[in-house]
């Protein structure tokens, strides 16, 4: 919760040991949690298959609310590696379980990732029922961070929309909520949106003067963002006509996104490369091109398109 994760990692490691050795299953089950989720925020390897072993230990125990929460860090992490069907799956699986045990706070933060995946796929009709139960539940029950991610991206569903101002609003209350509790890669996953407004206003200059001290801020757990970083700061640079360093910030971005398993922003990055050879009249990789645009047609499709959220 405090976004030290390769303390964490190493604490699960530990646990996770001691956990077999004794037989203590819940602790055991909640190692691999952590595991699993610091792993993937940190780019090291991870499938997914200590998740799955996780729901398995809580469902023998019968502990529904655990298994609930464990399949929707499972959704959560396949869709970031760009398995997005069984993202979905996982996650209304979560969703519903939750809301069967009573666990309103599962139910909401499973809304919210699900409102994050329609985002992205530019299903905002269908993102912002999600967004707005999760923001709603979560600030009820005093969830603070938890409710200020789902109004990022809440406000990056304003900035899709071109409700700029209105965004700014959210995102400035809720990068001081993240200050305020130390989550600095989240002050920074907030200042990203941030500069997609500055850039949509025709600000790419201050967009990336945000994006650098933000970055700045984060220190090493800028890492974790680089790929978005890399794909916002890219699109800036374009647009005040910085060529001469725009093709390291799109190696940089990819590779990031290729260790972190993160398919869509790769194929995005792939996209701005392909423009940017264009500009400058270099050869363009079309095997690549074409490979980046079936990746992000098959993500755009997955799920069911006409999922409808209900209150929590």
């Amino acid at each position: 919760g405090q976004e030290r994760l390769a303390d964490a990692r190493k604490r699960a490691l530990a646990a996770e040991e001691e956990a077999r050795r004794s037989g203590a299953q819940a602790a055991l089950a909640e190692s691999l949690s952590v595991l699993e989720i610091s792993s993937l925020y940190l780019g090291l390897p991870c499938d997914g298959s200590r998740l799955r072993e996780a729901v398995t230990i809580y469902h023998r125990i019968g502990d529904r609310r655990m298994a609930a929460r464990s399949m929707n860090n499972l959704g959560n992490l396949l869709f970031h590696v760009g398995e997005w069907n069984e993202a979905i799956e996982h996650l209304e699986q979560s969703r519903n379980e939750n809301l069967q045990v009573g666990d309103a706070e599962g139910a909401a933060t499973t809304a919210s990732n699900l409102g994050e995946i329609l985002l992205v796929q530019d299903r905002l009709d269908l993102a912002e029922p999600y967004l707005l139960d999760a923001v709603r539940v979560l600030r009820a029950i005093g969830f603070v961070d938890g409710a200020a991610y789902a109004e990022v991206q809440y406000a990056r569903l304003l900035v899709r929309r071109g409700l700029l101002d209105d965004a700014d609003e959210v995102l400035d209350r809720v990068r001081a909520e993240f200050e305020e509790l130390g989550q600095v890669s989240s002050v920074l996953e907030a200042a990203v949106v941030q500069a997609e407004s500055r850039l949509q206003r025709g600000q790419p200059g201050e967009a990336l003067a945000l994006l650098d001290a933000a970055e700045d801020d984060a220190g090493a757990e800028a890492d974790l963002l680089r790929a978005r970083v890399s794909l916002v700061r890219a699109e800036c640079l374009a647009a005040v006509g910085r060529f001469d360093i725009l093709a390291d910030v799109i190696d940089s971005g990819l590779e990031a996104a290729r260790g972190q398993g993160l398919a869509m922003d790769e194929a995005l990055l792939v996209l701005i490369r392909a423009q940017h050879a264009q500009q400058i009249g270099e050869e363009v990789d079309h095997t690549a091109v074409a490979k980046a645009e079936t990746v992000l047609a098959r993500l755009r499709r997955a799920g069911a398109a006409e999922a409808t959220s209900t209150s929590d």
